[in-house]
């Protein structure tokens, strides 16, 4: 099993979208309250905030 991560899946962007849409999906979590709902779904945007400013660059 070779450890190379693929171009496309780990790229910025590609990245970025999964957080977006995890972020998304973490404001409907039925396994935390709504403030930390909340918190984990900015936590997540900030990333891909990040992440898109590095694709940017």
């Amino acid at each position: 099993m070779t450890q190379q991560l693929g171009l496309y899946r780990h790229s910025p962007p590609f990245l970025a979208a999964a957080y977006r849409e995890a972020a998304q999906t973490e404001r409907f979590n039925p396994y935390f309250p709504p403030d930390e709902r909340e918190r984990r779904a900015a936590e997540y945007l900030a990333e891909a905030e990040r992440l898109e400013k590095i694709n940017e660059q």
